[in-house]
């Protein structure tokens, strides 16, 4: 597995101002060229010895959401996907990110390069992404599983004060799954994946806000 370092950068812009950041990159040629492409100057790079953890639901959710954005502005997908990985700040998200743009090199589908990864998205999700490529919604389809996600998440944390499902969020859901997929939602997946996700003592609160869409 390729091996990626943090490392902070100072230099001088093609504008003759100074700027500095962190950035993740394999080496600090790698970094030091990358930085020339974009016209800087003066270059100092330093290493930071940091620790590679796994990315926060935020921060997945967040990535996701700006793919959704580039997608729907009609970028294409390898280009969004490098983009995002250029902006990356944490190390297996940046690993996990490289891995999907190669595998899509190769001649693999999104859907299919997240299945052979098997990580940060379920394989429900994944099913819904490839409805989103067959149906050449894939940017909505993006938007709505991170709305998704960030209201799921917060769902997660209310249920562990408040006994009683908040059946907006449900019904939020409910309405992505049908806006999504164009049909009866009590027959789709997303119901048992829900389920799994530690919700089972609210389990039948899903069912009515499903059948209220046909």
């Amino acid at each position: 597995m390729t091996k990626i370092y943090e490392f902070h950068w100072q230099a001088q812009s093609r504008f003759g101002q100074k700027q500095r950041g962190k950035r993740l990159a394999t080496n600090r040629d790698m970094l030091e060229n990358l930085l020339l492409a974009q016209g800087y100057q003066h270059i100092r790079i330093s290493r930071n010895f940091v620790l590679s953890a796994n990315p926060k639901k935020e921060e997945v959710n967040s990535l996701l959401s700006q793919l959704a954005l580039l997608v729907n502005s009609a970028m294409p997908l390898k280009q969004a996907l490098s983009m995002l990985l250029q902006n990356c700040r944490n190390i297996r998200l940046y690993l996990w990110l490289n891995e999907l743009i190669q595998h899509i090199e190769s001649g693999y589908a999104f859907s299919q390069s997240l299945e052979k990864l098997g990580e940060f998205v379920t394989n429900q999700e994944i099913q819904l992404i490839k409805m989103g490529e067959q149906s050449g919604k894939l940017g909505i389809m993006l938007t709505n599983l991170a709305e998704s996600r960030a209201k799921l998440e917060k769902l997660a944390k209310k249920s562990e004060e408040n006994p009683v499902l908040p059946g907006d969020c449900v019904a939020d859901f409910a309405r992505f799954i049908y806006r999504a997929i164009g049909f009866d939602c009590t027959a789709v997946c997303p119901t048992l994946w829900l389920k799994r996700q530690n919700f089972t003592p609210h389990y039948r609160y899903f069912i009515y806000p499903f059948r209220m869409l046909d």
